[in-house]
């Protein structure tokens, strides 16, 4: 059985596709039946749930997009599928920076066997999580070791909290440093940076950032629209009045 959740999650992925399809017909000059047209219209605004909210108080402009369905009861998440990142950033003007955090259990997400690529001994961690580059930026994460711009620009990048830093390599500067996760020798990741850790009031806990870039899980995942995992930050540009902007993201 379907629950509530589930069923808003495959309504917006159909309606969004059907949207997408209904483009691409135009742009190729193919032609759409009226009826066509208006049903793909109906669908793509009743899946508008879109909302955006504040990350911390502190920080102006900054805030994490999630879902709304006003179904029997209110359900809220906070995952989409990879490409709606980037459909913001380009067409929205408003948004300076969009980035997205994969917090879940998902391939090198969640858990992981840890080692120094010079050590044999692993050591069992949780609290990874993927990232693009720019989230580093756009939560201003502060960094011991490192620069925000390009500790997680390289693929295989990995940047590790303070805490850890000093445990897998106490008292250096890691950065350039390989580690090794579940003895994937011919995978190592390169030590971007260090940040500060987390602090216990942020909803963020993670003690490893994993680079996104240029990462694909499989063939034309990140195209796809398959598979909700990914979290969308943004930050606005300055002077936007956010619920302008998240009416604007409704009007589509």
């Amino acid at each position: 059985v379907m629950n509530i959740r589930d069923l808003g999650k495959r309504f917006i992925q159909f309606a969004v596709e059907t949207e997408i399809i209904k483009r691409d017909i135009v742009k190729n000059k193919l032609g759409t039946d009226p009826a066509f047209d208006l049903v793909c219209h109906h669908l793509y605004r009743s899946a508008q749930f879109f909302r955006i909210r504040f990350i911390e108080p502190d920080h102006e402009n900054i805030y994490r997009i999630y879902n709304e369905f006003n179904g029997p009861e209110l359900e809220q998440w906070t995952s989409f599928p990879a490409p709606f990142a980037s459909i913001l950033k380009e067409n929205y003007p408003e948004i300076e920076k969009v980035a997205r955090l994969i917090p879940y259990d998902w391939f090198d997400a969640g858990s992981n066997l840890v080692r120094r690529d010079d050590e044999d001994q692993n050591n069992f961690e949780e609290g990874f999580a993927y990232a693009d580059p720019d989230l580093l930026e756009i939560l201003e994460i502060p960094l011991i070791y490192g620069s925000r711009k390009h500790a997680l620009s390289k693929p295989n990048t990995i940047v590790l909290s303070r805490r850890k830093a000093e445990q897998y390599f106490p008292g250096q500067d890691p950065t350039g440093k390989l580690i090794i996760l579940n003895d994937n020798k011919g995978n190592p990741f390169t030590v971007g940076g260090v940040m500060e850790n987390f602090p216990k009031t942020s909803h963020l806990q993670f003690d490893f950032l994993i680079t996104l870039t240029e990462k694909e899980f499989w063939e034309g995942e990140q195209t796809s629209w398959c598979c909700w995992n990914y979290n969308p930050y943004v930050k606005l540009r300055p002077g936007t009045d956010p619920v302008e902007f998240e009416r604007k993201m409704l009007a589509v």
